[in-house]
């Protein structure tokens, strides 16, 4: 079967298994008003709920006491055609919204992760010698002791990092709870292949399988945002309000959008969530900041300069450490960003650190946390929601391309420079309803690309 319209698919089944009788096993396809799964990139685990009408009183028959697992499989098609299937396995943890109508019973099962409810559970107190992040990283997930257990052949993706102690050091995670060790391997970690990107996140989501890119099953990352920008992709969506904008599925698949994109990429809906605010921008140091290091064996006090640098032309250029004077800056000094003198005022958010003589051989782990902080705000700068066609090949940590057409100019005119560009996708609430499949993304972007004064000057 082809591709008809934006939006459809098919739910093979919802099936409610008892945790204490593996063969008691119902399906609920039929009982759903309407299914929600969240990923979050700035979350640990995926979430999700289901909007049940109850005619059979499953709360007590079943009964559904919050220790339940629901299969979900749905499937959606390519542009060509082809089918794609989506499949995880959640846990019951609660039920919300309760209300009874009509001699049936109305309430949302809240659904998480597996995972989840395993983290809880367990605690990683552990020394590591001589390893780096990714290799405890994987250890944690991939441990059926300490850890998650997760099959890291299929669901676990990572990238070599390096963390701030030298080689020879030992890591010690003093019995905390996998997720929380995780989180603080991220936080202090640095993506190496990526040219020292230190903006390390550890999230699951889902992803079609490398293989065969026609199953979806979920994922546990540790990556860097530079990995996920160069596994950017080609697709490009655009804002085409139509007379009816609460109608997702009047666009078959002859139907396209300007310079030839496919129906589905049509963005049926956007809202600004969060425009640049200049003075949080200046106070959390993102445009420019200053770490100051005092060498308590040499009794050296020197200091280190953050700036921050975009491009004209170059679409979600991060900067880059220049090692000889730990300035940020771009590839290219012509191409300084320019809106502002911002950029040149150090003393807007200043650090204070005390090293060692150990310390100061491995000098670029000083300035860590002063390139970090900047770059995490740049992922608070700008953020948009969007509404499309459900598309089970999305998902969060996909970087993809907006063209938001300006108000001044028809669908075909001239895009919006703000708001036009590069976002990497952070969170995606998939919704599913007995009319359509939609996906609301919260994306952000890395960079101004034009400062507002080239802006103004078109």
């Amino acid at each position: 079967m082809k591709f008809v319209r934006p939006g459809e698919y098919r739910i093979k089944n919802i099936r409610m298994t008892s945790d204490n009788d593996p063969n008691h096993t119902v399906d609920i396809s039929s009982l759903i008003l309407e299914m929600n799964i969240y990923e979050n990139m700035f979350g640990d685990t995926i979430s999700g709920n289901l909007l049940v009408n109850d005619t059979n009183n499953m709360l007590s028959n079943f009964p559904i006491i919050g220790q339940e697992t629901v299969s979900i499989l749905v499937s959606s098609f390519k542009e060509d055609g082809q089918e794609i299937f989506y499949q995880h396995d959640f846990k019951v943890y609660t039920f919300t919204a309760r209300t009874i109508v009509d001699n049936s019973l109305t309430y949302i099962l809240e659904l998480v992760s597996p995972e989840k409810l395993i983290n809880d559970q367990k605690k990683v107190c552990k020394s590591f010698i001589n390893k780096d992040p990714t290799y405890i990283a994987n250890t944690i997930l991939t441990n059926n002791d300490f850890g998650l257990g997760i099959d890291g052949t299929n669901r676990v993706d990572t990238e070599r990092t390096i963390l701030a102690p030298e080689k020879g050091e030992g890591i010690i995670i003093p019995n905390w709870k996998p997720f929380k060790a995780l989180n603080w391997l991220a936080s202090k970690s640095m993506a190496m292949q990526s040219g020292a990107d230190v903006t390390v996140f550890f999230y699951e989501n889902f992803s079609g399988d490398d293989s065969e890119k026609t199953h979806v099953r979920s994922k546990f990352n540790f990556k860097s945002f530079a990995t996920m920008f160069k596994n950017k992709s080609d697709e490009i969506y655009t804002y085409y309000p139509v007379s009816d904008s609460g109608d997702r599925r009047n666009l078959d698949d002859e139907q396209i959008l300007g310079d030839g994109q496919p129906a589905q990429n049509r963005i049926s809906s956007y809202e600004v969530v969060q425009p640049y605010n200049v003075i949080t921008n200046i106070n959390k140091g993102m445009y420019s900041s200053k770490l100051i290091v005092h060498d308590i064996i040499n009794r050296e006090v020197k200091s280190h300069i953050f700036k921050y640098g975009t491009s004209d032309n170059i679409s979600g250029a991060l900067p880059r450490m220049d090692k000889n004077n730990f300035l940020i800056e771009n590839i290219e000094e012509k191409m300084r960003y320019k809106g502002s003198a911002y950029n040149q005022s150090d003393d807007s958010y200043i650090t204070y650190k005390s090293i060692s003589q150990q310390y100061q051989r491995n000098v670029i782990f000083n300035l860590y946390n002063l390139v970090r902080r900047p770059q995490l705000q740049v992922f608070d700068n700008i953020i948009l929601n969007i509404t499309i066609a459900g598309n089970l090949e999305r998902s969060i940590g996909d970087v993809i391309t907006l063209r938001i057409p300006s108000v001044q100019t028809s669908k075909y005119g001239k895009e919006d420079n703000l708001y036009s560009g590069e976002y990497v996708i952070t969170a995606i609430r998939h919704q599913f309803t007995p009319a359509t499949y939609e996906m609301i993304l919260n994306i952000t972007k890395d960079n101004y690309f034009k400062s507002l004064s080239s802006i103004r000057e078109e």
